[in-house]
C-alpha cells in the first residue's frame, strides 16, 4: 500500500491528466483502488475484532467469530470499487441519485455473493 501511495502522489504531482494520457489515468485509478482495498481490509478486520471482544465482555453466550483477514479482503475488494466507480462517473458528469443507487446495488450483489460463496 505504501508503494501504491508513493506512486500515486508522484504521478499526480508530476503530470497532468492530458500529459499522462490514458495509461496515466488508468494508473491513478488502479493505485487508488489498491490503497482503498488495503485500508478497507484492515479497517474491517480491526473493527470486527473490536466488536467480538466487546461482545465477549458482556455476553453470556458465545458471540459470532470475527472476520478473518481473507474474508475482510474479499469484502474490501468489492467495496473498494465504489470510490473508483464514483470518481469515474463524476469525471464524465454522469452521477446522480439513479447512478448512486446502481452503484449501491452492484456493491450489495457483490457482498451477498461473497457471503454465500466465500469460505
Amino acid at each position: 500500500m505504501i508503494g501504491a501511495l508513493v506512486s500515486l502522489v508522484a504521478l499526480i504531482s508530476t503530470s497532468t491528466p492530458s500529459s499522462a494520457g490514458a495509461l496515466g489515468i488508468l494508473a491513478v485509478f488502479i493505485l487508488g483502488y489498491i490503497i482503498v482495498v488495503v485500508l478497507t481490509t484492515f479497517l474491517m478486520y480491526t473493527v470486527s475484532k473490536v466488536i467480538v471482544a466487546a461482545m465477549q465482555l458482556g455476553a453470556a453466550r458465545k458471540p459470532a467469530a470475527a472476520l478473518t483477514i481473507k474474508r475482510a479482503y474479499y469484502y474490501a475488494s468489492v467495496l473498494g470499487l465504489a470510490p473508483v466507480i464514483i470518481v469515474g462517473m463524476l469525471s464524465v458528469g454522469a452521477f446522480g441519485i439513479y447512478e448512486f443507487g446502481l452503484v449501491v446495488l452492484l456493491l450489495s450483489i457483490g457482498c451477498v455473493y461473497i457471503t454465500k460463496r466465500a469460505l
